[in-house]
């Protein structure tokens, strides 16, 4: 069992939840934050929770921040994810596969973003011009953030075999230049 003040426990052991928000360009601390949809969750069920966004935040903030361009809307994006999980995770834990249907809510919660963000990048717009939005992600994860397609395809909530299908057919619907542009100052893992 560990112990909560053990350097071998997980963070989300002390039972706060303290995610870090990008620390500004002149070095300022990180803000901890606690959504308002917390509250929602049984106690019990609040550990689970905490360790969900332990497990999937940083790689949320990784995909936001490169489909938007922008760390603070990168941020936001994932906040309110998180605050609209937060919300529903009983029905969540009900669900098939949880972290499909939490993947979806981000998604959904960045496309709307992107409406509001001028930056662009001409591969990423592609991607989400030419291929459905699963392929779009894959190919994102996989070429832009450089994650391996297993990690991808958890973070995703699919099968591997189904992300590795995904990136196939990318391979043969998009050009090569795209994934050169793609790969384009690109965030280091």
């Amino acid at each position: 069992m560990l112990e909560t003040g053990s350097e071998h426990a997980p963070p989300y052991a002390a039972g706060a939840w303290r995610p870090r928000r990008p620390a500004a360009a002149s070095g300022a601390a990180t803000v901890a934050h606690r959504p308002r949809g917390l509250a929602a969750i049984p106690r019990q069920r609040t550990r689970e929770y905490e360790a969900f966004v332990q497990l999937h935040e940083a790689h949320y903030l990784r995909y936001a921040t490169a489909r938007l361009r922008d760390a603070v809307a990168g941020q936001g994006a994932v906040e309110t994810t998180l605050e609209a999980l937060a919300g529903q995770w009983d029905d969540l834990l009900r669900a098939p596969c949880p972290a499909a249907d939490a993947w979806r809510q981000l998604r959904t919660v960045v496309s709307g973003a992107r409406r509001s963000v001028r930056r662009r990048h001409a591969g990423v717009d592609r991607l989400y011009r030419t291929l459905p939005d699963e392929a779009a992600d894959a190919v994102l994860l996989r070429y832009r953030l450089r994650m391996p397609p297993g990690t991808a395809a958890d973070l995703m909530g699919m099968d591997r075999s189904a992300v590795a299908a995904l990136l196939q057919s990318a391979r043969r619907r998009l050009p090569a230049a795209t994934y050169e542009h793609l790969q384009e100052d690109a965030p280091l893992p």
